[in-house]
Parts: C-alpha cells; structure tokens; sequence
C-alpha cells in the first residue's frame, strides 16, 4: 500500500507541474508585446547589440524546444517563439539570446554556472512568466530599445 502511495506521488507532481507549466505558457501566449517584435526579431537585436552578429538564428520545430546550441554557435527557437508576437516569446528569445552571449564570453566561471542553470532553471522561468511579464517587458524595452 505504501508502495502505491509513493508512485502516486511521482506521477502526480509532475503532472501538476505540467499542467501549471502550460497554463502560464497558454496566459502569456494570449498577451501581445507592445513592440510587436516577433522572437527571432528580439533575439536578433539583443545579439546584434552585443555584437553577435556572425550567429545564426534558426526555426526549430515544435514547441518547448529553444536551445543554445554551444557547439555550433546557433540559437534555436521554436516555432511559435520564432514566429509570434506575444509575451512568451519575448520572454523566451531574449532569455536564449542571452545564453548565447553569456556562453561567448571567456570566464569559465559563467560557463560554469550555465552548466547548471540551463538544465534548471526554464521550468522555474517559464513559471515566474505571469508573475513578472510587465517587468520583463519593461526592463528589455528600456535594455535593449525594443
């Protein structure tokens, strides 16, 4: 009986993470940007600004799958990141941007740190969305001049 109580509980944490996870994504996918950027057009000025402009950014397929790619130097979006216009988007592009400008720095320190923050912390981003989306709008308006 305790056995099925503790499979219980590793279903049913995830799932609850899940759903809370696509919930805020479908609340911030509703809500259009003020500067009517689409994600590949905020990543693109984000890297241009700190002179980036040698690295690719590219359409990937399906949902939840931005990445950096640190080997090859190509920043990923998926599709509705790359191509729409609302606060998910934003949120998401400039956060991969600044993987990428952050890996292309020499500090092993930072490199370090992205080690173990990339695998971490987008679950923890994505659920912190609602919560402060006119800050991170504000903030990369004011940063980046979006």
């Amino acid at each position: 009986m305790q056995f099925l109580i503790y499979i219980i509980f590793i279903y049913l944490i995830p799932l609850i993470a899940f759903i809370k996870l696509l919930n805020t994504y479908n609340t911030s996918n509703e809500n259009k940007n003020s500067s009517k950027l689409s994600g590949f057009e905020i990543a693109r000025k984000i890297m241009d600004k700190n002179e980036l402009n040698n690295m690719y950014i590219v359409e990937k397929k399906g949902s939840f799958t931005d990445i950096y790619d640190k080997n090859l130097k190509v920043v990923k979006l998926s599709t509705p990141v790359f191509n729409e216009e609302n606060i998910y988007s934003l949120s998401m592009s400039s956060y991969i941007a600044s993987y990428a400008i952050l890996s292309n720095k020499e500090d092993k320190m930072i490199n370090l740190k992205l080690q173990f923050y990339i695998y971490n912390s987008p679950c923890r981003y994505l659920l912190t969305i609602r919560k402060y989306s006119k800050n991170i709008i504000s903030y990369s308006s004011y940063k980046y001049n979006i």
